[in-house]
């Protein structure tokens, strides 16, 4: 996120971003993607739609977890479970 802001917002220190609640550094994160959109249409370059996605990998896990509950929950008897490496395999998605 630091980076993200640092390289739009050049008269911010990785100091003065230290010194930031997340909060607030979410908030400077998404000045600076207003700002490179303002810049794209300035240049007329076409948007790109920059973002920064912020993935939280326990809340990943946890959907993981329920698609597989899901999954496991709603196939027929017979049927390979979420993570049957073979169907995975099968599926191209073992790769």
């Amino acid at each position: 996120m630091k980076a993200f802001v640092l390289a739009t917002i050049h008269a911010d220190t990785p100091e003065f971003l230290d010194s930031l609640t997340y909060s607030q550094l979410a908030a400077r994160v998404a000045l600076a993607e207003k700002i490179i959109e303002v810049k794209q249409a300035i240049l007329a370059i076409e948007s790109t739609n920059v973002t920064l996605q912020i993935i939280d990998p326990e809340e990943e896990e946890q959907k993981q977890k329920q698609t597989a509950a899901r999954h496991n929950a709603s196939k027929s008897e017979g049927a390979a479970s979420y993570s049957d490496p073979i169907a995975q395999r099968l599926w191209g998605a073992g790769r």
